[in-house]
Parts: structure tokens; sequence; C-alpha cells
């Protein structure tokens, strides 16, 4: 648990937290926000807390959320990452008595799934380390400020704009709030075979940009916000060095949607337009400007409902790689493991050790915040929903990388040998661990999107797949389809709160309201409900009353009644789901920008310029003096797509974006 350094001191007009450096006052009333110079507090009750998460605008006014109890989930190296366990909303107002009915049942409802989802777990924070950007972040930014609030990483900070009232104030009021990234956290210390302790860890940031559930948040927005976009860094510490590997995941980048409407896999709607490639070139163009290199591998499948998206897909990789240091691989993931044949993933492995070698890893000194080597490119992951098929190639990948990690070891350090596939008992306990942690973030990630833990996780967690997991992965895609047609819906308005996507304010209050309370349905959509269950209720009375005429004919028009309503409840499914009635992302198809957009840093790049304009970025955002110590292979050829240049792979990160008419040498630089 993180340690409780702070008071909250209630009052009926105020509210004081009091730290060791200050005293926070927030006038109930007023609802003034202030340092207060008197330490003399009056207050009715006074309570631990481990920080404040901000303050969000509800019908009645303004809440304080605070952060009551956490769990320590990662250690690295002088610092503790925790996930908050208990999060309180605490409303200003003393009472609900100024709204109307309408208002008071919106308020509750919002109340109710911002404390479900506040308190799902996965916000995680620390008090010294900056949750929300990577290691090779915080090496560029040491010199940036000594305040965390100065170097986040806007895309991964989840409450920046409920803390934006306590960020005005002076800097001695900031110890009472902290940076909360949302997704997965957790490291395991350990120790080779020669006693030598290291730490290894795994930490997954959820994007705001796009940020929603399954069916009601796909595809990429205008801006090159991408649904279920999460960036996943694997770090090994030891002996004053970090080593770390960096994947990423998103939605398919073009405009895409599905509506739940009863079935068990709604129909695919997209949009082929000059817009949609559009948005897909900036979600790339910001992947090779902060990475370098991207390898888009794509696992949907080839035949059915899903190959429509993958060849838009396709089609539109094929036409952008004129312009960036991309190449693309199409593995039909269901295609290739059917009827058991999981070995067939070898081959995207295969498929990828090129790409994957000439990359590398980042290395970090630790005390001197420097960093020597940075990873020159990226494998970008998707399938349909980003989740299952997704985390068996990411877990799969990673610990591809873990060797290398390990080599850097034994050559900078001397640690325990890693070469010949002898790094499992030279480094007792990491293969477990390495297998348990890449299961629970699958888990933990599906969660957040779906509503249930990851399918195919018997696979991840053994290496085989098994009946005991097709029967899990059986319940948990029943559990899902519920989740997803019944319950996200609440969990989207809550995020759109979260992320002040969505605002209440006193000029619109009973509007919302209305708009969250009212049922405009037609009459007969929703009586026809009420119809089915008549008529199951005549059927089942009916079995235990003695056989005559009069009861043969009720059961044939009840099941003929029960039938015609179960066809008209499927032919308006779309009616009987539980949509979002405040997120801007809604279920449609939905091709505008977020209002969070403004707020993230990325390229908006002029279709016409930006080939030059994407170099020039790329070559501002990695000018910093690098010792790159990776040898490139002379040639890689990565992809299944023969008529594609090579992907550009970089031996200076000053070159990590070549001229943009010429990527068929892209991979022939010198060794360093």
């Amino acid at each position: 648990m993180a340690q409780s350094t702070l008071r909250l001191l209630t009052s009926s007009t105020h509210y004081h937290i009091e730290s060791a450096s200050a005293l926070l006052k927030i006038d109930r009333l007023s609802q003034q926000i202030t340092l207060a110079d008197d330490t003399t507090v009056s207050s009715t009750s006074s309570s631990a807390i481990v920080a404040v998460f901000g303050v969000l605008e509800l019908f009645s006014g303004p809440y304080l959320i605070v952060i009551n109890s956490s769990k320590q989930v990662a250690t690295l190296g002088d610092h503790h990452i925790h996930e908050a366990e208990d999060i309180t909303l605490l409303p200003f107002a003393k009472s609900l008595d100024s709204l109307t009915s309408v208002e008071r049942k919106a308020e509750e409802l919002c109340l109710a799934s911002l404390t479900k989802l506040l308190n799902a777990g996965g916000f995680f924070f620390s008090f010294t380390y900056d949750v929300t950007s990577t290691q090779v972040q915080q090496a560029q930014k040491r010199d940036t400020g000594s305040s965390l609030f100065d170097k986040t990483d806007t895309r991964f900070f989840w409450n920046r704009r409920l803390l934006q009232p306590l960020l005005d104030l002076p800097e001695r009021a900031h110890h009472v709030v902290v940076p909360v990234a949302y997704g997965f956290c957790r490291s395991q210390t350990l120790a080779t075979l020669d006693g030598q302790s290291y730490t290894f860890a795994l930490i997954s940031r959820r994007a705001v940009g796009r940020a929603g559930t399954r069916y009601h948040c796909r595809g990429v927005d205008a801006a090159g916000h991408c649904a279920n976009y999460i960036e996943t860094e694997q770090i090994i510490t030891a002996g004053g060095l970090s080593v770390t590997y960096s994947q990423v995941r998103g939605s398919i980048p073009i405009f895409w949607g599905q509506q739940a409407d009863l079935r068990y896999k709604p129909a695919f709607h997209w949009q082929t337009s000059h817009d949609s490639e559009q948005a897909c070139r900036r979600h790339l163009s910001d992947l090779t400007t902060r990475f370098g290199a991207v390898l888009a591998v794509n696992l949907v499948n080839k035949t059915g409902g899903e190959a429509p998206l993958g060849r838009q897909y396709e089609d539109c990789l094929t036409r952008l790689t004129t312009h960036m240091p991309l190449d693309s691989i199409w593995f039909d993931f269901h295609q290739e493991c059917k009827n058991m044949q999981w070995q067939n993933l070898d081959k995207l492995m295969t498929a990828t050790a090129q790409f994957r070698a000439a990359t590398s890893v980042s290395i970090i000194d630790i005390s001197h915040r420097t960093l020597l080597q940075r990873q020159r490119g990226v494998v970008r992951t998707n399938c349909i929903d980003v989740l299952d098929r997704t985390n068996v190639v990411q877990t799969m990948v990673a610990k591809e990388a873990l060797a290398e990690q390990l080599r850097v070891f034994q050559t900078q350090l001397g640690m325990s040998p890693s070469h010949d596939g002898a790094w499992q008992d030279a480094w007792p306990g990491l293969a477990a661990a390495v297998t348990n942690i890449w299961a629970d973030h699958g888990d933990e990630c599906s969660i957040q999107y779906s509503g249930t833990p990851a399918q195919k996780s018997d696979f991840t967690r053994t290496g085989k797949r098994t009946m005991q997991g097709l029967l899990r992965d059986g319940y948990f895609g029943a559990l899902r389809y519920f989740h997803n047609n019944f319950f996200d819906a609440s969990k989207q308005d809550a995020m759109a709160l979260l992320l002040e996507q969505a605002s209440i304010r006193r000029d619109n209050g009973r509007a919302t309201a209305s708009k969250l309370i009212d049922d405009d349905r037609p009459f007969m959509v929703k009586i026809l409900p009420l119809i089915a269950m008549a008529c199951v209720s005549v059927i089942v009375i009916g079995l235990f009353l003695p056989s005559s005429t009069l009861k043969a004919s009720l059961h044939v028009l009840a099941l003929l009644a029960l039938l015609a309503s179960l066809i008209s409840i499927g032919k308006r499914g779309k009616q009987y789901v539980a949509n979002p009635k405040l997120s801007a992302t809604s279920s449609r198809l939905n091709t505008g920008t977020s209002s969070y957009s403004n707020h993230i840093e990325r390229p908006t790049i002029p279709l016409e310029s930006l080939s030059q304009a994407h170099v020039d970025a790329v070559q501002l955002s990695m000018d910093t003096e690098l010792l790159l110590t990776s040898p490139l292979s002379k040639k890689a050829r990565i992809g299944n797509t023969p008529n594609r240049a090579p992907v550009a792979v970089a031996s200076d990160t000053r070159q990590l974006a070549p001229p943009p008419l010429s990527f068929s040498d892209a991979l022939m630089s010198k060794d360093d």
C-alpha cells in the first residue's frame, strides 16, 4: 500500500487536504481552491488518503476525486509504482436538493458508472516516477524540469484535465496530486544463477485520444487517434543499466465500426474515402516519428466478414510505403492456427525476425539518466478487437526480444550468458515470470476493452492449446456478448466524463439528464419483450395443466406469438442494446475528432506535403546523441508483399526517416 502522507479534513463548508508542505483549502460553497495560510482547521471528520485524482463536474456541481488506498505493483530502482484500489468521489454540494428528480437520477447513474470504472483496476501512479512516459522518453527529457508534471506524455495522462484547477496553484500544492496512467503495470525482482539481482517489469499505457469499449470505439478518428491503442514497454534493469523493448497495438486505423445489435458478431461498416486514408496516414506517420521504422502485423481473417477490412488496410499500407519507413505482414491467424496448428505461429516469428534484429532494443544508463542506444523501429500488431490474437503474438514477440535484452547484460556487465538458448538456466525463474506477467497483461487489457479476461490465454500461459482453454473461451465469449450489448455503454459514458470528452454544465444539465434517463423508443419496441415473457409464462404454466383442446390451442398461439415477438426483437436489435448517451465516440461510424485531440501532440500533416514534413519531424524529434552498439544486418527483407520496398531501419537516429522517394536500399546501411 502506498504510504498515506495526506490527511483529508472534512467540514460542512470546506475540504482541507493537509500535506507536509502545504494545506489545500477547498471551499464547498464558492468552489474556490486555494492554498491556506492558516494551519488551524476545524473539521467534523478526518481520514488518511493517498493522493488527489482530480475535480470533476456533475449535475450538482464539482466532485473531489481522491485515492483512498492503493497497492504497490512494481518497483524500478528506487521508484515504486502503485495501483489505485479505492477511489471515492466527494461532492462539493451538501445535498442534491437543488436538483430535479431527473437530474438526481442522472447524477446517481453517473456516480455509479464512474465509481465502477475507477475501482475496476488498471489506474496506476507513482510519486517519483513518470508513469506516462517510457524510460527512453524520460532519459531524453531529463533536463525538462523538476516536477513530474513538466515531463508527462499527455497521450497517456488520464487525469490531466481533472487536475488542471490544482496544477494552476503554486508548485508546493502539487504534492497532493499525481499523474495517473491507465493500463497495466507489474514487476518482479529475481536473481541470476550467479546471484546478481535484476528486475523484470512490464508497463502498458492506454491512450486517451480514442478511449472506449469494444463495440463503441473502433478504428481511427480524423486526427489519427486509434481505438484500443496501447504502448507496451518490457523492461529489465540490473547493475545500473535498463534495457527496454517496446511494442504497440491498436485498432485497424481506417474509418470503420460495429454497432451492437444483439447478434453475436454485428456487421462491419466502413468508409472508403480520401479522409479515411488521410487519418491512417496521420496515425502511422506519428508512429514513425516516435519510433522510426514500423512493421504492421495484421492478424485478421483473409476470408469472411473481416476480409474487406483487411484488404482496405493492406491497400492503404501499400500506398503509404512510398512516404514513410513502413512495411506489413498480413498473417491470417485463424486460418494458420486452425485444427490446433499453433506451431504455425513460428512462420510469423520467422517473417518478422530480420526487422526485430535490425531494430534491436533501447539501453539506458540509469545512474546518469543517459540514453545509450535507442530501439530503431516498432512492431504494430492488430486483429479485429486487438485483444486475443494480438495478445498471443505480442507475447511471442516479447519473448523473442527478451533474449536480445539479456545479451546486452552479458555484453555490458558480464552477467549470466544468454546465448544458444542457455538463458533459461542462467536466469532461473525469468521464463515463468515473463509468461505469467504477459498473460495477466492480456487479461487486464481485455477486461478494460471488452469486459472479460482474454481468450486463448491457455496458449499464452502454457504454450499450448487445451480443451479446458476452449471451454473457458466459450464461457468468456458468452459473458463478453452480454457485457458488450448491455453494460459497456455506461462504461463508455464514464470514460467520456473522466476525460472530459463530454461535459455537464449548469446551462445544459437538464437536457443532459433527460438524455441519460429518458427512454424515447416507440411503444411497440418497449412492449415486445413483455409479450415474449408473457408467452413463455403461458407455455410454462400450460405444462402443469391437464391436456385439453383449449390447452393445445393456447400452446400453439403462445408459441407463434413468442416466435413473432423474437423475430421482431431480432430485427430491431439496435433498439434493445445499450448505447452511450454522452460519449462523443459512439458505436456508429465516427470519423470526427474527440475533444481530447487538441491536447494530444500528434502531427496533422497535409497530404501533399507529408513526405518532407515527415522527414523534418523525425529528424527534429530524434536529434540526440546516441551510442549505438548493435550491428544491423546488411539486408533484411520482411513482409509478404513482393512489390513493396523494404522498410527503412536507420543506423543512426538522425536518419530514421530516409529520403521519401527511395526506400529500396533502406536496410543496406553499414554497421556502426
